[in-house]
């Protein structure tokens, strides 16, 4: 579950809000798409989450322990988030860019494999047509 109770950011002190205070939970199992427009912060919100920049109130629970109390390294591992296009990896396949984190802690090539598929298929992306695909 990941919880945000509160959570908002400003850039430059005491200036707008670039995040005005969220409450939302996000059950387990649950897919979320953030929508709204340019500036609205959707990115603010993911960078926040991924402990990337932090909030100036409020707090976000991963599987109910705040973000700001794990190991930075061990949370970005267990998230599975995936930056937009400019920060693929260009040499990786999109299988390879979805799976780097569970390469990393030590998934079967396998396991990754199916994975992969899996979450292609989520999004309506037909692993055979595109895991094997470059990102650019």
């Amino acid at each position: 579950m990941l919880t945000y109770d509160g959570v908002a950011k400003r850039f430059g002190g005491e200036g707008e809000f670039a995040l005005r205070p969220v409450d939302l939970e996000v059950p387990d199992g649950s897919t979320l798409v953030l929508l709204g427009s340019s500036g609205s912060g959707k990115s603010t919100l993911l960078r926040l989450t991924n402990r990337l920049i932090e909030p100036d109130q409020g707090k976000i629970l991963f599987q109910g322990t705040d973000v700001r109390e794990m190991d930075l390294t061990e949370l970005r591992r267990q998230m599975g988030y995936v930056l937009q296009r400019p920060a693929l990896l260009p040499h990786l396949t999109v299988e390879a860019n979805i799976t780097l984190p569970l390469k990393l802690q030590g998934w079967s090539k396998a396991k990754r494999s199916a994975r992969a598929a899996e979450l292609l298929e989520l999004v309506e992306m037909p692993p055979s047509e595109y895991a094997r695909r470059m990102p650019w």
